[in-house]
């Protein structure tokens, strides 16, 4: 007991967040985000790095079974929370980060066990294939390229992870350390906004639109590691959705791309990955910067560039286009031809590039989790 209080004590000076975004609650994430640099606390790298798992909007059941798997492997000391509006963030955090010193635990009394009755079978599973501790499938065989046979395994990416866009899961069948099928899509979310956040008209749609470029790159930038840069793109991003003058945001925006272009270790990660052409990108139906990137080489280089160039011309006053990710039809969000262009683009790299790519494409869920509601369920 006394050594958990310390633990507890230890973790509240500087606790680790763990967020688990609903599809459709992007404006209570970026509160969420700000809060927590507010208070010094910096946001997990997973699960085992945990002290609060947060909760961000109102999942569906399978969003919350992964939840209560996810929060069944935290160490503790440990905190669980959850909201669904922005204007709760600071209180909901600050007594999630005060119950980490709960020498009673108050942080885990909603943990139970209750995430194991609605596990899979580990011998079974709920499609009939055997399954290894931990829910993963038993390997099937399969050839690879240089003719050797090799296990095939089935690895979910998402829908709880770092860095990740909200309530997206993309099932992988991995060879060795090679993607060989991608298949992303979005968990059920019980309710959708008729209109994604990102989305503007009007007066503020050229800022709302630029926002979202530089929520896409700090997302990015995260991925590839470089998490100081990323904190700093994602201030700017703040800066844009309030009231801060173009030339401020503008100024600001230059100095992180001139630091960016003169990254080495940046271009090595990203130069030559996750090829679009232009004639993948009119095929899968994508457009917006994704697309307009594909005549400048089309790898991720030429995406974060993208978002770069049009997020300075939005600052400078340009008029938005149709949408930040490109043009949407009924039925067929613009995300839609992102994520297709995902599983087509992850084929052939191991899990670390595949990521990337992903994140240089960055499907905006609340698109696609809005385009699957019924109308009337919609609010």
């Amino acid at each position: 007991m006394v050594l958990t209080e310390i633990l507890g004590r230890w973790a509240r000076r500087r606790p680790h967040v763990l967020p688990v975004v609903t599809p459709g609650a992007t404006a209570v994430r970026l509160a969420v985000e700000a809060e927590t640099a507010r208070i010094g606390a910096v946001e997990a790298t997973g699960p085992s790095d945990a002290d609060v798992l947060l909760i961000v909007g109102n999942p569906g059941d399978e969003l919350r079974e992964a939840i209560d798997l996810v929060w069944s492997q935290l160490p503790g000391p440990r905190a669980r929370a959850g909201l669904a509006d922005p204007a709760e963030a600071g209180t909901v955090l600050g007594r999630a980060v005060l119950a980490l010193s709960d020498p009673h635990g108050a942080g885990d009394r909603d943990r139970g066990d209750e995430w194991a009755d609605r596990a899979p079978d580990m011998d079974g599973g709920q499609d009939g294939g055997m399954r290894m501790p931990g829910g993963l499938m038993m390997a099937d065989r399969g050839p690879d390229r240089d003719a050797l046979t090799l296990d095939v395994l089935t690895v979910p990416l998402g829908p709880v992870l770092a860095d990740w866009p909200a309530g997206l899961v993309m099932d992988l069948k991995v060879q060795g350390d090679l993607v060989q099928q991608a298949q992303a899509r979005v968990v059920p979310a019980p309710a959708a906004q008729s209109r994604p956040f990102w989305d503007a008209t009007g007066l503020g749609a050229s800022r709302r639109y630029a926002a979202s470029h530089l929520d896409s790159l700090g997302r990015l930038l995260a991925v590839v590691g470089w998490s100081g840069m990323a904190w700093r793109v994602r201030r700017l991003r703040d800066s844009a959705l309030a009231d801060t003058p173009q030339p401020v945001l503008r100024a600001q925006l230059a100095a992180i791309t001139r630091r960016l272009n003169r990254s080495p270790a940046l271009r090595w990660a990203t130069d030559g990955l996750g090829v679009l052409t232009a004639g993948t990108a009119d095929r899968l139906g994508v457009s917006g910067p994704a697309a307009r990137a594909a005549a400048e080489g089309g790898d991720v280089t030429a995406r974060w560039r993208r978002w770069l160039t049009e997020t300075d011309a939005l600052l400078a006053g340009e008029p938005a286009g149709p949408g930040p990710r490109g043009r949407s039809v009924p039925g067929r969000p613009a995300s839609a031809g992102l994520l297709a262009a995902a599983d087509e683009l992850v084929v052939g790299l191991d899990i670390a590039a595949a990521r990337l790519v992903l994140a240089s494409l960055d499907p905006d869920t609340d698109e696609l989790a809005a385009s699957s509601q019924p109308a009337e369920v919609r609010s």
